[in-house]
């Protein structure tokens, strides 16, 4: 996160912040220390329960002819330098080949080094890049330029020096095995363009070599289940080591998962079947609450969706917009571009939330109901069943969804 993350994107000050947190609660941080090389693998058999989260730090190679010339970097590398303030002179002219998030960073690094030009070519469509859409809309904005189905043949050098490409524009066939569509090669469509800097940024790889042959890896990721366990005693795995899904968010996530499997391994408990009480709705998400608050924690509640929403009973409000670097500030600083919202612009946008499955007394289950089966109470509603015929009015017309309306078991 420090070294491959701009900082415009994330401010070296959050990442102190968040470590030094983690060593407030007493946990030892060694670094400079290699597994496999400084300390033996097998070193680690000391401790009951490991957690591997290496990373992908490898960079693809293009493999293409002209790749050693001076002027040719790797995306990862490239980032890595800038975060440790070298001063690095990538020229005016310069050319990004990948469609990730990293591609989208080095380009826009670039531009904030002082290039005129940054061009980034993509053998896909816009439709098939993985980095993120708001990512790609910033660097259109700050005017990095998109040649979408263009892949590279031969990097052309001058001197021992970068000065062009060899080109060749692209199709889509069927789609390949990670569902995406299949880049081909147009015959006869190969063209040249001009770079002073050529900057690699298709994909990255996690190194598994240290492991043991006993962890299973496939393509270079471990093999883990759910909540990260490798299934081999005491092992554990997450982050870019164990997925493609490769965001901060989805490494925190990770993390927090194996690190409620490990608490469950180590008390002797573990079981897939523990985390059904934790998790909440249906996309993976899951709850410490347990652990943290027992009494409270034990149940899965529902997770109400936007469609049990009736939001006839709502005004329509814009979300809040963040207040951002214009694109002349932009220039030369990798200054956080994204300011954060005042405590005004907060409260503002948290009028916008419909207390999704909150029950507020607004008495429309009362007041529609035509069989006067709802009773209110001081502080709540009952359903007098009695009454109660279940045409589900109630249900329909709550503005929150803290109704469930289920069908009675005959």
């Amino acid at each position: 996160m420090r070294f491959g993350i701009p900082e415009y994107r994330l401010p070296r000050l959050i990442v102190d912040h968040e470590i030094q947190d983690i060593q407030s609660w007493g946990v030892e941080i060694k670094t400079n220390i290699r597994i496999g090389k400084d300390m033996p693998f097998e070193a680690l058999k000391t401790f009951q329960a490991v957690f591997i989260a290496t990373g992908a730090h490898e960079s693809r190679r293009l493999n293409v002819e002209g790749e050693n010339l001076e002027g040719v970097y790797s995306g990862l590398d490239l980032l890595k330098r800038i975060k440790a303030g070298e001063k690095i002179a990538l020229g005016k002219k310069i050319s990004v080949i990948g469609g990730g998030n990293v591609a989208i960073d080095v380009a826009r690094s670039a531009l904030r080094l002082g290039a005129e030009t940054v061009e980034i070519l993509y053998r896909r469509s816009r439709e098939e890049m993985p980095a993120f859409p708001q990512e790609v809309e910033e660097a259109l904005r700050e005017g990095v330029k998109i040649h979408f189905l263009v892949s590279p043949k031969k990097i052309l050098g001058d001197g021992g020096n970068v000065a062009g490409m060899e080109c060749i524009r692209m199709r889509l066939a069927e789609p390949d095995e990670s569902g995406r569509k299949k880049a081909v090669p147009v015959e006869g469509s190969s063209f040249t363009i001009d770079t002073e800097s050529m900057i690699t940024a298709i994909g990255e790889a996690s190194d598994p070599g240290f492991l043991p042959d006993d962890i299973p890896s496939r393509e270079g990721l471990i093999q883990t289940d759910e909540m990260g366990f490798i299934h081999v005693r005491g092992y554990f795995a997450g982050g870019d080591v164990a997925t493609l899904d490769r965001t901060v968010a989805v490494a925190i996530g990770s993390g927090k998962k194996a690190a409620l499997a490990i608490h469950e391994y180590l008390q002797g408990s573990w079981s897939t079947k523990t985390f059904e009480s934790i998790r909440v709705g249906s996309q993976g998400t899951i709850s410490a609450k347990k652990y943290f608050h027992p009494p409270k924690g034990e149940a899965n509640p529902p997770v109400m969706t936007f469609k049990e929403i009736n939001t006839d009973y709502f005004e329509h409000h814009g979300r809040v917009s963040n207040p951002s670097l214009s694109l002349e500030q932009r220039r030369g600083t990798f200054d956080e571009i994204h300011l954060g919202l005042t405590r005004d612009m907060v409260e503002e946008e948290t009028h916008r939330c419909f207390n999704c499955g909150v029950c507020n007394q607004c008495d429309h289950c009362w007041t529609f109901c035509p069989d006067m089966a709802v009773k209110k109470k001081k502080d709540h509603y009952e359903i007098d069943y009695d009454y109660c015929k279940g045409c589900g009015i109630c249900f329909v017309e709550c503005p929150r969804g803290a109704i469930l309306l289920e069908e009675e078991m005959r």
